[in-house]
């Protein structure tokens, strides 16, 4: 195993006397089909892993079983909805981030809340906030559009741009987001929020950067996600920031393969041009970024081995020329693997 852990507890304060630039972390939905959550887990980091992520929709007893497997520092972050906002049996009905009905995104914004709580009693330092998925365009017109590859896509993505129905369902996201930011505040958590690849959802880069500027100096962050990007890349022809330019804003980064219409495939499988990603791993950074390894279920081991093995090559690519230059962030040389 290639040292890019930080095998100790982990808490955001502890990244800034850490010397580790990088952790790789799978996440509970990312394993065999049939196997229960703490099995999953169990067999995850019998493979190497010494971080979970825990994904949406991780039921409260399923949660009540892992935690009674991993030690605190094992799960370094959590996407919403958590079990702790799952418990009044949410499921489909969960609220949509970025409804433009008030009563919906109050309840939003109180099981978001729950979720910052539970991430508190759990020494959980991040909360990971799905992507808006807008009323217009839906996913089909958008899929139709992107496999024509004319003008329609074109005119789909200048009208979604420009309409005042993505500026309301910003608004509202904004509206929430603030709320939900100030109550991490006061439990000492992050929030990272996905963004935008097709052009059905948002924050897009635009409001990305808008979402960013309002709310400098909350605790907000960026998580990446690599098939988001590429969607980014082959619907505008351009990407949606550059990676070199990471600095701190960016948590981590959903790692995956895919294309327009699938995710979640191992490394090598879809589209994700793999060697961009070097500009991140490579950006300086007060803490190191979350590699969050997220496949489906009709994964094998060889296919999680496989994505692993070139995720970390790509990590420790420069590791020589890091040490040369002096970087606060050296990789460790050792990692001790007794968190389980």
């Amino acid at each position: 195993m290639t040292a890019l852990e930080l095998g100790t507890t982990i808490i955001w304060d502890d990244f800034r006397s850490a010397s580790v630039t990088a952790i790789i972390a799978a996440t509970t939905r990312c394993g065999l089909e049939g196997l229960s959550i703490e099995s999953n887990v169990r067999r995850l980091l019998d493979v190497g892993f010494e971080h979970i992520v825990l994904h949406a929709g991780v039921r409260p007893h399923a949660w009540e079983n892992l935690s009674a497997l991993v030690r605190r520092g094992v799960v370094v972050a959590a996407h919403h909805p958590t079990p702790a906002s799952l418990s009044r049996g949410v499921g489909a009905t969960d609220p949509r981030p970025g409804s433009l009905d008030a009563d919906e995104r109050r309840e939003l914004v109180n099981r978001v809340r729950q979720s910052i709580e539970f991430l508190d009693r759990n020494d959980i330092p991040l909360l990971v906030l799905p992507p808006v998925t807008l009323d217009e365009p839906d996913v089909a017109a958008v899929l139709e559009a992107m496999g024509s590859r004319d003008e329609a896509l074109e005119r789909l993505i200048e009208r979604r741009d420009s309409a005042e129905l993505t500026q309301r369902q910003l608004e509202s996201f904004l509206r929430a987001l603030d709320a939900i930011l100030a109550h991490a505040d006061r439990y000492g958590r992050r929030v990272a929020i996905v963004p935008a690849g097709l052009p059905c959802e948002l924050p897009g880069e635009v409001e990305l950067g808008r979402i960013l500027e309002e709310l400098a100096g909350a605790p907000l962050d960026v998580m990446a996600d690599m098939v988001r990007f590429e969607r980014h890349v082959e619907a505008r022809g351009r990407t949606p920031w550059p990676l070199d330019e990471g600095g701190d804003r960016i948590a981590g980064v959903i790692v995956h393969d895919g294309d327009a219409s699938r995710a979640r495939l191992p490394l090598g499988e879809g589209r994700v041009e793999l060697e961009r990603w070097s500009a991140l791993a490579r950006a300086a950074t007060s803490r190191p970024l979350v590699w969050s390894v997220d496949l489906s279920r009709h994964a094998g081991e060889s296919d999680i081995a496989g994505t692993d093995a070139r995720l970390r090559a790509l990590l420790t690519r420069d590791d020589a020329r890091r040490r040369d230059a002096g970087s606060p962030f050296p990789f460790l040389d050792s990692v001790p693997n007794d968190l389980v």
